[in-house]
């Protein structure tokens, strides 16, 4: 196998199949201090990557895996990529939840959306008298 192109052939249900996809890197995150390779595919996604031999792990992130968070605020940002040897690092930065406060009728006023959809909204004290009290 040549480094980003993945092929996967079998039988199902008697029936012969050729799966194939493509994707480029390696790349590697730095999640909770791991260390965590992948290529990256616009057609079809992100494929975690073993080290010994650089072909797709059989263990790939759950739905709520970190894992996730990283590649969002990577996409989200533009992609950017340092260093110059074989595996670039894919620079991130963890991911904030929105914010909101309520006033005295009970009104929600938005202040920030989350960097990601699943991370939510978490209230905070009125900026405004935060504010007056620092003058």
């Amino acid at each position: 196998m040549s480094f980003g192109n993945n092929s996967f052939s079998g039988e199902i249900d008697g029936s012969p199949f050729h799966m194939s996809s493509f994707g480029s890197g390696p790349f590697m995150f730095r999640i909770d201090g791991k260390r965590v390779f992948f290529e990256d595919s616009d057609m079809f996604g992100p494929a975690v990557l073993r080290k010994s031999d650089w072909n797709p792990s059989a263990c790939q992130p759950g739905e709520r895996a970190r894992f996730w968070d990283a590649y969002g605020m990577w996409r989200k940002v533009g992609r950017p990529l340092r260093g110059t040897g074989r595996v670039k690092i894919a620079v991130w930065s963890e991911p904030k939840k929105g914010q909101y406060w309520r006033d005295a009728r009970g009104v929600s006023h938005i202040l920030s959306d989350p960097d990601l959809d699943h991370l939510g909204y978490e209230c905070v004290v009125n900026p405004s008298v935060h504010t007056k009290a620092k003058e």
